[in-house]
């Protein structure tokens, strides 16, 4: 997860010149001796009292805490921890309405006429590394999920790098464009990559920040009780009647 601190954003990293869009908007993204300073800050950002001592006890059940609180360096054990950090939460924001956005196909793609199944939106960067690695695994997941539909929004770049960032990762859904950073505003973005999970009457319901592992089913359990019908062929959150 990259914090974001280009204007209009509130963040916790110092530079945006090399961690936020504004380096994005130059067509570069942060050097790799920046890049390592923006996860580590992105990294002690995400460690919350709450998720420290949930490690804590992990270590202490499975004997990987040393002395002082320090850890042992269990093979494979950092990057297990690291595919559960980031969960979906319970969202606590405002909706944003008339969201309508540029799509790299040329299209204009307005969110109201999503309006019926469960949206899942996916806000990422292509100086974003997380992001490179995740989306193939979105995609994935979306192919799966006919129940729901799946949208990726990119944060303040030209198209042609849209586009391009798209085909080296395997994304071949559209992608929409928020080329002033306005509906990531509008939804209180400030950091990449995050997801926002809609209900069927574009009510959003989820959120997380940072990085999802799609293939983790725990993970995407929300999502799929958030799309799983009820007998009467409605979501548990749709009330719409155009549902």
């Amino acid at each position: 997860m990259i914090l974001i601190t280009a204007p209009g954003f509130r963040g916790d990293l110092t530079s945006s010149r090399q961690c936020g869009p504004a380096a994005a908007d130059r067509g570069r993204g942060p050097s790799e001796a920046a890049w390592h300073r923006c996860t580590r800050v992105a990294a002690l950002h995400r460690r919350s009292p709450a998720r420290v001592f949930a490690a804590s006890l992990l270590g202490l059940a499975f004997g990987l805490t040393g002395p002082a609180g320090t850890t042992v360096a269990e093979p494979g054990a950092a990057a297990r921890v690291a595919e559960t950090a980031t969960q979906l939460i319970a969202w606590t924001g405002a909706a944003p309405a008339g969201i309508v956005l540029d799509a790299t196909t040329g299209d204009r793609v307005a969110l109201d006429a999503l309006r019926g199944r469960p949206v899942v939106v996916h806000f990422f960067a292509t100086w974003c590394e997380p992001c490179r690695a995740e989306l193939p695994l979105l995609a994935a997941f979306a192919d799966r999920r006919d129940d729901l539909i799946t949208i990726a929004i990119n944060v303040g770049e030209v198209d042609l790098r849209v586009k391009r960032f798209a085909a080296q990762v395997g994304w071949t859904r559209p992608v929409l464009l928020d080329r002033d950073r306005a509906v990531a505003r509008a939804f209180g973005v400030t950091a990449l990559p995050t997801t926002i999970a809609l209900d069927a009457t574009l009510t959003p319901r989820l959120v997380a920040e940072g990085d999802l592992d799609w293939r983790d089913p725990t993970v995407t359990a929300p999502l799929v009780a958030l799309a799983t019908t009820t007998p009467d062929g409605r979501t548990p959150a749709c009330t719409d009647a155009t549902c």
